[in-house]
């Protein structure tokens, strides 16, 4: 059945900025989220981690919540006091933005006011997320370097992305208990 939209009014401009927002925030928390796995999986598995176990480890590991994730984090490894606490600020606004943004009253889309403080807890979402996938990304870069298999990553060599990971050495905000 087609559902007939013209029923809904108009949306304002502000609620349709609003709206991008949040897409663009998705993709980013949803990044950082994949890195934050994709660390659990490479850099903080057990050291008798097999390439032929990669798919039983990850879906272990992507079947948990993120908040579940980073608990097994901390029993796996260092963490830098100032970036636990941007990795609980950022799994507490994740959460609130998964579950609760559009229905608490001081957020939604219901007017401009409620769409502008909306999409300033985006930005910072944004931020967290951004913050949160870049030190997981140096994590990724530091393991493939002791791994061995950074030299043939030819991707990450000319990549001015990867170039500032690795001048600001965001992988010494976590370190790893096990020896690899």
């Amino acid at each position: 059945m087609t559902w007939d939209y013209s029923i809904y009014p108009e949306l304002s401009e502000t609620k349709i900025n609003t709206f991008k927002v949040a897409g663009e925030t998705i993709y980013l928390v949803q990044i950082a989220e994949h890195m934050v796995q994709n660390c659990m999986i490479f850099v903080f598995e057990e050291p008798d981690f097999l390439l032929e176990n990669f798919y039983s480890i990850e879906t272990k590991v992507k079947s948990k919540t993120l908040g579940r994730i980073i608990a097994n984090l901390r029993s796996k490894a260092e963490i830098d006091p100032g970036f636990d606490n941007i990795l609980t600020t950022f799994v507490e606004k994740r959460n609130f933005f998964v579950h609760k943004i559009f229905s608490d009253k001081e957020y939604g889309l219901a007017n401009d006011e409620l769409c502008r403080k909306t999409e300033i807890f985006l930005n910072e979402l944004q931020d967290y997320a951004w913050t949160v996938m870049n030190v997981f990304l140096g994590c990724m870069v530091e393991w493939s370097k002791i791994s061995g298999i950074h030299e043939q990553m030819d991707f990450i060599h000319d990549n001015k992305h990867f170039t500032q990971l690795e001048q600001k050495k965001y992988h010494l905000l976590i370190k790893s208990t096990r020896k690899i």
